[in-house]
């Protein structure tokens, strides 16, 4: 049997609902994900792909790949921002952290522009996969080996994340997980 990723498949027409409870998933005040993802349509296509949203209270932290063609985390105020340059049906590795004071997403090991500032929302009960908190954008395509850690990652880590590729695993029948590390 060949290996293959375990993917979680997303679609707007299913409305997927995965949802997480923030407590011991996230932190508002500093944290980094990391993601492989695999979409039907190329990063230039100019419409609003959420990746991940939070539930809060008082601002935001929200990943999108927004209508201008920029993969983006921002807090409400601030954002981080990178030119979103995958082709359809194509893994491509996304990174992202926030905290002391800055934000920073990145794109296949490579880092986009930094945001400069960080304001840490307050957090409400929920975070939310593939699709922003109100239901109105979704992100169509394949997400595998999505990672939270509760510090903020360096770029090398980055780096070393992109280079060690998508995990495979021989199985038919996937399921998605999410997978929490404390980084040193």
């Amino acid at each position: 049997m060949e290996e293959a990723p375990a993917a979680t498949t997303f679609a707007s027409d299913t409305m997927p609902n995965i949802q997480y409870q923030t407590l011991g998933n996230i932190a508002s005040s500093s944290g980094s994900l990391s993601v492989w993802v695999k979409t039907p349509w190329a990063a230039n296509d100019s419409l609003n792909h959420v990746l991940l949203d939070t539930d809060t209270t008082a601002g935001t932290l929200k990943l999108l790949k927004d209508s201008n063609n920029n993969l983006a985390l921002t807090d409400g105020t601030h954002t981080a921002s990178i030119a979103a340059s995958w082709s359809s049906d194509t893994w491509t590795h996304i990174a992202a952290d926030w905290g002391s004071s800055n934000m920073h997403v990145y794109v296949n090991g490579t880092a986009g522009t930094a945001a400069g500032a960080y304001s840490a929302p307050t957090l409400g009960a929920n975070l939310y996969l593939g699709r922003d908190k109100p239901m109105a954008n979704f992100w169509d395509g394949n997400i595998s080996d999505f990672r939270t850690y509760n510090s903020v990652i360096t770029s090398s880590d980055v780096t070393q994340l992109y280079n060690a590729g998508l995990l495979t695993r021989q199985e038919t029948n996937t399921t998605f997980t999410v997978d929490k590390f404390g980084h040193q």
